[in-house]
């Protein structure tokens, strides 16, 4: 699988488009954009979005990770299509730029610029959320206290550190991240399934879509499922670093939807009836 070719009408800009920029090491193959990928849709997700897509769709739920991870797979199609025939560091805001004018160009970026900045954010403050179950001090009565906000700017600063090395390093953190990410999942499916795992619990409370088969659509944006896949674009901005972008771009995006897909999905089914409250369960910890 690969990037299609440009059309007529743009091979005579191909040269330029394809040419590598100058400065930036292509060091980054199919597998090292894999992860990126795979590993920016594993995060929080897991387990507040399965958590509040059975509190939208119950059981239903399941159907809402194949909506989002197929309109994604939609959009990731397109943007692989820009990577591989013009790959740019920072593509999403380069190509506006290219195509509209400085105007555009801007515009989106700062669009841009406070989406991964709020992003960023909300991850950090997750994983200190998180690690409170295990630091007490870090989140007490639904919030973060300074010690947490401190962990997480601690947090983000490690993280802008490590991309300050260049990318090979940041590739191999992040996939060994990202393998830590999908085998914790992985471990808490398993335990679940060997817990005792009940299909006839699906249709328990009303039947498989209690609350209408139009709450799966709901939860895919209102439990922010579609959130999830996100992470999908990080290869894409890293394209000008990549070995083949026109070839390991395209496998790279697709895998890592398709797993992201089946492991949300299969998580989403293994979830305890009724759902547990991550935050409960750290605010319980936070507060011994």
């Amino acid at each position: 699988m690969s990037a299609p070719p440009l059309p007529p009408v743009l091979h005579e800009h191909a040269p330029q488009a394809t040419r590598p920029e100058e400065g930036l090491r292509r060091e980054l193959g199919r597998w090292s954009l894999t992860a990126i990928a795979f590993g920016g849709m594993i995060g929080s997700g897991w387990l507040f979005s399965a958590y509040y897509a059975a509190q939208t769709a119950g059981p239903a739920a399941l159907l809402s990770w194949p909506l989002a991870g197929a309109a994604m797979m939609l959009v990731g199609l397109v943007l692989v299509q820009l990577g591989a025939t013009r790959p740019r560091a920072g593509g999403m805001v380069r190509w506006p730029l290219e195509a509209n004018g400085a105007l555009v160009g801007t515009a989106i970026g700062w669009a841009v610029l406070l989406s991964v900045a709020s992003a960023l954010a909300a991850e950090a403050s997750a994983i200190a959320q998180y690690a409170g179950h295990y630091v007490p001090g870090l989140y007490r009565e639904g919030q973060l206290t300074p010690r947490g906000i401190g962990a997480a700017v601690a947090l983000l600063a490690a993280l802008a550190l490590l991309n300050w090395f260049g990318v090979r390093l940041f590739a191999r953190v992040t996939t060994a991240l990202t393998v830590f990410k999908f085998g914790v999942p992985l471990v808490t499916i398993a335990v679940l399934i060997a817990a005792g795992f009940d299909s006839d619990t699906i249709e328990a409370g009303g039947g498989f879509a209690p609350y209408g088969w139009s709450a799966p659509l709901a939860a895919v944006a209102g439990a922010g499922i579609i959130y999830t896949f996100n992470g999908f674009a990080a290869p894409i901005e890293l394209s000008a670093e990549a070995r083949d972008p026109r070839r390991d771009l395209p496998r790279a995006v697709v895998t890592a939807i398709v797993l992201a897909i089946v492991l949300y999905t299969v998580r989403a089914g293994t979830c305890p009836e009724p759902p547990v409250d991550p935050t409960a369960a750290a605010t319980k910890s936070s507060d011994r």
